[in-house]
């Protein structure tokens, strides 16, 4: 391996892959620079200081980190300087992050993690999400940090109700979306993976054009706007509203049978057809439930030769 470490990235807009693979990329001779002295040197206020055993064990947490927590679409490792670029698919968006290591005494080291590209809010919840990750990881034994480890919480306003007819603007540029920019696409489909999460507008979203406002979504080839795209339809799964699930479930259906879907919405997919599986019983039409039984089996059998895909149960209703 060479100083400039493992990179693993591809065009964008391309399939990267069902989460980049990652080896345990730091060797026990691997260490990070010391924290530069220099007066006008600062670190983002996003650091966490981390006292770990050694430090080839930090970086290979952070690895972990990346490759259990999220899905990694791009990533780029440099050994000698003990850092991690990634483009990084979280919550409903795509972040670019770039993760920093230095020691700033023996046993004690700064992490410090920069938002390269996208949502503040998406990044904020990565930052928070990598805190706790590191308190429960074995090679380190403490993790501190000057940022808040949860926003204050603030009053909220009353939300006005939401109509169906609310969302049609929404819907009608989701269906109209190929003739758009990608970049425009990519904030429709994450607005339709919020929306998904909010109970109230996500009875409106299980509606057939929505549906198919979704999907055409998911096809995209663009992976910044099919990932939110496939969270949305997992955020409508959980939701488990009977007579939805056999449309959000065709949807799905169709997705994995196209040859062109990318590898990570499959594993999108997957994880909201396996939680799916459970709580089936909440569905009162013994037909409703036949009819997802069945495209749940037809859906796993197909996603077989993808890892993280247990858990289903097809025969529950047959």
């Amino acid at each position: 391996m060479t100083d400039s470490g493992m990179g693993m990235c591809s065009e964008k807009g391309h399939d990267h892959g069902h989460n980049v693979p990652l080896a345990r990329n730091f060797a026990r001779y691997d260490s990070p620079p010391c924290l530069p002295t220099d007066a006008c040197f600062a670190l983002e206020a996003t650091t966490l200081q981390v006292g770990a055993w050694q430090p080839f064990g930090l970086g290979n947490a952070l690895l972990d980190f990346l490759h259990r927590e999220v899905v990694v679409l791009c990533m780029k490792v440099n050994n000698r300087k003990f850092t991690i670029k990634a483009e990084i698919f979280c919550g409903s968006s795509t972040i670019n992050v770039k993760l920093r290591t230095y020691e700033v005494t023996a046993g004690t080291y700064a992490v410090e993690v920069q938002r390269r590209q996208g949502d503040s809010v998406v990044f904020m919840d990565l930052f928070r999400k990598l805190a706790r990750f590191l308190q429960r990881d074995p090679c380190c034994h403490s993790v501190t940090t000057e940022i808040l480890p949860e926003l204050a919480v603030c009053p909220q306003p009353v939300a006005a109700p939401v109509s169906a007819e609310d969302l049609w603007p929404l819907i009608d540029m989701a269906l109209r979306g190929e003739a758009m920019s990608e970049e425009f696409r990519a904030e429709l489909a994450s607005a339709f993976a919020r929306a998904a999460q909010d109970g109230q507008i996500a009875v409106f979203l299980a509606s057939r054009s929505a549906l198919a406002a979704v999907a055409s979504l998911l096809r995209a080839p663009r992976q910044d706007v099919s990932l939110p795209a496939a969270e949305a339809m997992r955020g409508l799964l959980r939701r488990r509203a009977p007579e939805a699930l056999p449309a959000i479930m065709e949807v799905i259906h169709d997705t994995l049978r196209a040859a062109s879907t990318g590898s990570a919405v499959r594993q999108q997919l997957a994880l909201a057809m396996a939680e799916a599986s459970h709580g089936m019983e909440a569905l009162h039409s013994t037909a409703a439930a036949k009819e997802v039984g069945r495209q749940l089996a037809e859906a796993s059998s197909m996603l077989g030769r993808f890892q993280n895909v247990g858990g289903f149960a097809p025969n529950m209703y047959s």
